[in-house]
């Protein structure tokens, strides 16, 4: 972002095109029309990481790119004109279609071309937001709202008639950017013979509330005019392969295991005997801290992890050497370490990490559910209309890292992310929530906690839809959340909502992200999708299962079960012997009016224990909510 500096008096009158003007005034004046491009170089910092930073950018047309070298990481990220795109440490380029970041490169833009003072450039409403005072300073407010993208604030300091900072609410953080260090730059001589210098800010801290986690950028030189080329802004070519499939085979197979609606997986890493990670379409290759330690990596930083919980984690950053997939080997690997804090105990399984986005980007991925297979194809060599097909082919847009298909829920439309980490159905966004009024509409009569994840757990009303469309796949019946968390990935105003593997497993689902494809195929899991039968959330805790959330009214509940309960025995048979998984499975999947016999005690190690009995049935009721009644408005 270009922005300038000096001091004049303070403007008369809130009018934000004369305050605008007067930033004009003492950031250069006229030096400005005469400049064309800049480049940018300097060091960044984040999270304990350091490094450096170039960036380019072309004012009279938005166009930019930024790369930069962040301790073990580097990357990159520009938009040409049209085409946003990310690049990532190992070189991979992501085309970014989705609104969210279609609108932010359209702001970038904005503030590229400086048409604060140059509106031809791009076009933008002005208005004013109320004064505000930080001790004995005081700041105009004006919000612009460039030509496609969102609204940002631009605060004015009325001493200097500088920028102080820019705030910007996006899908799911307010970003604010607080600038500082002006100084002047020679811009090249007009005609006169005479250069005049135009002032930019050198100091820039990014952050989203917690100074521990911002970026600050420091320039330590900014050149005008520097010679580009034509396709400078352009996404760059992809990188040699850093992987291999044993003998140079076009696929390779490797079985999963399926637990709690979440695909499983063996990887060797560093030549490490096989452990098991979750394959999560909707996340990034990481590792436990247990895990690093134990495979001895090094590792650095301690940046921001939000997921879907409403909790924020630290994550570090590391370098796998190799790892392996059955017959697939990647080379030298980016990894973060996150302590997924509890996912362990709510899943029952000692998950060693996480492969996502990193892995679908150099491959084709078909996840077989009904075979429990998973199938890694050369993107070259994937051909959709192959032995019995891929199925029906659905274009998708990159939200973030995670695919986004449009769709409708009960005529509702909007784009759904389609994420293999999540264990529920449909996941629907609190904005969209709200902004359609689902909760008088559905009246769900189940308020629990869904599910788990990076920052938490996340609470929902729980209800059954009656449609689920996904370009044109239908999908019946789907067990619907209406999501209620304030923050978290499920709080993400530009997407309708998330589907997870309560939906796929469904289907034999590929995935193409070269292509930006993904195919549903029948013929997946039979098995019948449900959100629960008993009305518990159990966590383990040590070698025990307790009892963390319960379902009001609930088979378990009105069988006298209590928050905080210990579960002992399952039927007569100890909870340690059955292990965590198998009760969780009986209890969610025995069929409605099983009896069960459930024996706990409650919390703490010396109360006594008391058995009950509870009958299954399904919460909520396979059938769509009564309040539909037809046809959406």
């Amino acid at each position: 972002m270009v922005l300038a500096a000096a001091a004049p008096a303070v403007a008369a009158e809130r009018d934000p095109a004369a305050l605008l003007a007067r930033f004009k005034e003492v950031s250069g004046g006229a030096a400005w029309d005469r400049v064309r491009a800049l480049h940018t170089s300097g060091t960044i910092a984040t999270g304990g990481l350091t490094g450096s930073f170039d960036t380019w950018e072309e004012l009279g047309t938005g166009r930019g790119i930024s790369r930069f070298h962040l301790g073990p990481m580097s990357g990159a990220e520009g938009f040409d004109g049209e085409v946003v795109w990310t690049q990532d440490p190992a070189g991979e380029v992501t085309l970014q279609r989705g609104e969210e970041a279609l609108e932010a490169a359209r702001n970038d833009a904005y503030r590229t071309t400086l048409a604060w003072w140059y509106p031809e450039r791009w076009p933008a409403a002005l208005r004013m937001l109320p004064d505000q005072r930080e001790g004995e300073r005081t700041f105009a407010v004006v919000e612009i709202t460039p030509h496609g993208g969102r609204p940002f604030e631009l605060w004015l300091d009325d001493g200097t008639g500088l920028p102080d900072r820019a705030v910007e609410h996006g899908g799911l953080e307010t970003i604010t950017s607080r600038l500082g260090d002006w100084r002047p730059v020679e811009t090249a001589a007009a005609d006169s013979g005479t250069s005049a210098p135009v002032f930019v800010a050198f100091s820039a801290r990014a952050g989203t509330g917690d100074a521990k986690y911002d970026v600050v950028v420091q320039a330590t030189a900014v050149e005008v005019d520097p010679p580009l080329d034509d396709d400078a802004f352009a996404p760059p070519q992809r990188p040699p392969a850093d992987f291999a499939l044993t003998g140079g085979a076009a696929s390779v197979v490797l079985p999963f295991t399926l637990r709690n609606n979440h695909v499983y997986v063996q990887v060797a890493l560093d030549g490490h005997r096989a452990l098991p990670m979750l394959f999560d379409s909707g996340g990034f290759n990481l590792v436990t801290p247990k895990t690093a330690k134990l495979l001895g990596l090094r590792t650095e930083g301690a940046l921001q992890a939000r997921g879907i919980g409403e909790g924020v984690e630290e994550l570090a950053v590391t370098r796998v050497g190799e790892m392996r997939l059955g017959g697939a080997t990647l080379r030298d690997q980016i990894f973060y370490v996150l302590p997924l804090t509890n996912l362990a105990e709510v899943e029952g399984v000692d998950v060693a990490g996480v492969l996502g986005f990193e892995v679908l980007q150099r491959f084709v991925v078909e996840i077989d559910y009904a075979r429990r297979r998973l199938t890694l194809t050369q993107p070259e060599k994937f051909d959709p209309a192959s032995g019995t097909g891929a199925g029906t082919e659905l274009p998708f847009v990159f939200a973030g890292h995670v695919p986004a298909v449009a769709g409708t829920i009960d005529g509702l439309a909007g784009r759904f992310t389609i994420d293999t980490g999540s264990r529920g159905a449909v996941a629907l966004h609190r904005p969209f929530v709200e902004r359609h009024d689902l909760v008088a509409r559905y009246r769900p009569d189940i308020d629990a906690v869904t599910g788990w994840g990076v920052g938490g757990g996340v609470r929902a009303k729980v209800t059954c839809a009656g449609l689920l469309m996904l370009g044109t796949v239908e999908v019946p019946l789907p067990i619907t959340e209406l999501v209620t968390a304030e923050k978290g990935a499920l709080a993400d105003r530009y997407l309708a909502g998330n589907v997870g593997g309560g939906v796929l497993r469904r289907f034999r689902v590929t995935f193409d992200y070269r292509r930006e494809r993904l195919y549903l195929a029948p013929g997946g899991d039979a098995t019948e999708d449900v959100f629960d039968r008993a009305g518990l959330w159990l966590v383990e805790h040590g070698r025990e299962l307790v009892v963390e959330d319960l379902i009001p009214g609930g088979p378990a509940a009105a069988a006298g079960v209590m928050p905080g309960d210990r579960l002992l025995a399952l039927d007569g048979v100890a909870v340690r012997k059955l292990g965590a998984a198998a009760v969780r499975e009986h209890l969610r999947n025995d069929p409605p009016g099983t009896r069960v016999r459930l024996r706990v005690r409650g919390g703490g190690r010396g109360g006594d224990s008391r058995e009950v009995e509870a009958v299954l049935r399904d919460l909520p009721p396979p059938v769509p909510a009564p309040a539909l009644g037809g046809a959406p408005p």
